[in-house]
C-alpha cells in the first residue's frame, strides 16, 4: 500500500488549484452568461427592427395607395391654369358627338365652395345638332372625368332634324 502523505504545502498549493479553478470556472460561467443575455437583447432588437422595416413597408404601400385614391380625387378638378385645356376637351365632346358649341361666357370663382383651394369655372355653352348628337352631348358632358355640373338648361328645335339649346356649366377647378 501507499503510505503518502502530502505536505501541509502540496495541499495548500492542491486547495489553491481547485480555489483558482472554481474561479476560472465561476467567471467564465458569468461571462457565457451576460454574451447569453447579450445575445437575447440584440436578437430581440434585429427582430424590432425588422418589424420596423415591416410596418415602413406597409405604411409605404398605404401610402401608395392613397396617393392614387388621391390622384382620382384630383383628376375630377381642372388643374390651375387649365381652363383652355378643360375646354378643349369640350370641344372634342362636342366633335366627336357630331354637335357644333360655342361658348358665351366664362366666369371663374363667380359661386363660392367652402373650400379654400377649389372654385368654381362657370361656362355658358351653345349647342346645336340633330335630336340624338345633342343627347349624346349632354350625356358625355355628365361622364367626362370632372365635377361638372350642367344645369339651366334649354333646347329647342330650329326645324327638321336639328335641336339648338344652351347649357349653364359649372366645373370645380384648382384656385390658381
Amino acid at each position: 500500500m501507499n503510505n503518502y502523505t502530502p505536505t501541509k504545502k502540496e495541499f495548500y498549493i492542491a486547495i489553491g488549484a481547485m480555489a483558482l479553478g472554481l474561479l476560472f470556472f465561476t467567471v467564465l460561467l458569468i461571462v457565457v452568461l451576460n454574451k447569453i443575455a447579450l445575445f437575447k437583447k440584440e436578437s430581440a432588437n434585429i427582430l424590432a427592427t425588422t418589424l420596423g422595416i415591416e410596418e415602413t413597408y406597409l405604411i409605404r404601400k398605404k401610402m401608395a395607395d392613397w396617393r392614387r385614391e388621391i390622384d382620382t380625387l384630383n383628376s375630377f378638378f381642372v388643374e390651375k391654369e387649365g381652363e383652355v385645356v378643360f375646354i378643349e376637351k369640350l370641344e372634342t365632346v362636342a366633335k366627336n358627338t357630331g354637335v357644333k358649341i360655342e361658348i358665351n361666357s366664362i366666369q371663374i370663382g363667380k359661386k363660392e365652395t367652402g373650400i379654400d383651394f377649389i372654385e368654381n369655372l362657370e361656362l355658358k355653352v351653345r349647342f346645336e345638332g340633330e335630336w340624338s348628337a345633342v343627347a349624346k352631348f349632354l350625356s358625355a358632358l355628365e361622364n367626362m372625368p370632372h365635377a361638372i355640373s350642367i344645369y339651366g338648361s334649354r333646347i329647342d328645335l330650329i326645324g327638321g332634324l336639328l335641336w339648338k339649346g344652351e347649357a349653364d356649366l359649372s366645373v370645380l377647378k384648382f384656385k390658381n
